[in-house]
């Protein structure tokens, strides 16, 4: 792990489990660890205080990923099922990282495949709403992450995602319901939205394989 720790995959798998008995942090604390943050615009980071949650499949979902250099983690718990996966790799920029390997097992041991977004696709009155940039934070993003979402000339009824100075068309979303988007090439993967007591989109929340992983405000 990063920091100069050193573990174990089952080390890793165990700590959600012992968190969940009270041997770690009360579970006042626990609950307290896995809350959203609200921010005054009404959007919401779903990170929790250094927590990733999400959902999986129709599973509640949190953990984390890490790394350093071409090592990566990823540690993964399913409450309701009291199914905890972790996945190391060593290898840099190759085409399936732990995220994506955790994801794959997760199908078969929650028992689920992956979704068809052909049918799961949900009919939209106006995603014009949701058209726009959103800037990610500054301080941590360059400006040219910041996110597209249009159409494109040649399918003017469906969204697209590129970044900001991309010259892609971009890709491909498909709408599932409650303000919640997935990418064609990663069907596991969620893009939520989120609208303010006004009925206005004020920002994005990206989840790949079920986890939180960043929030972008709308311009």
């Amino acid at each position: 792990m990063d920091g100069g720790m050193s573990a174990t995959a089952t080390d890793l798998a165990r700590i959600p489990f012992e968190l969940e008995d009270g041997n770690i942090l009360s579970e006042q604390s626990l609950k307290t660890m896995m809350l959203p943050t609200h921010f005054a615009d009404e959007s919401i980071s779903d990170y929790g205080l250094g927590v990733r949650k999400g959902a999986f499949a129709g599973f509640k979902v949190w953990g984390h990923t890490g790394g350093h250099s071409n090592y990566w983690s990823t540690l993964a718990y399913y409450p309701e099922k009291g199914i905890s996966i972790v996945v190391f790799g060593n290898t840099d920029y190759s085409p399936v990282d732990a995220l994506l390997i955790e994801g794959d097992v997760a199908l078969i041991a929650l028992d689920e495949v992956e979704t068809n977004l052909e049918k799961r696709e949900v009919k939209h009155t106006d995603l014009s709403i949701y058209a726009g940039e959103y800037s990610n934070f500054k301080e941590y993003m360059s400006p040219d992450d910041a996110q597209i979402i249009q159409p494109n000339k040649r399918d003017s009824n469906r969204l697209y995602r590129k970044y900001k100075n991309s010259t892609s068309e971009g890709m491909k979303l498909f709408y599932l319901e409650n303000h919640t988007f997935a990418p064609e090439k990663y069907p596991m993967d969620r893009i939520v939205f989120d609208i303010n007591k006004a009925g206005k989109v004020v920002g994005l929340r990206d989840y790949y394989n079920g986890f939180y992983m960043q929030m972008g405000k709308k311009k």
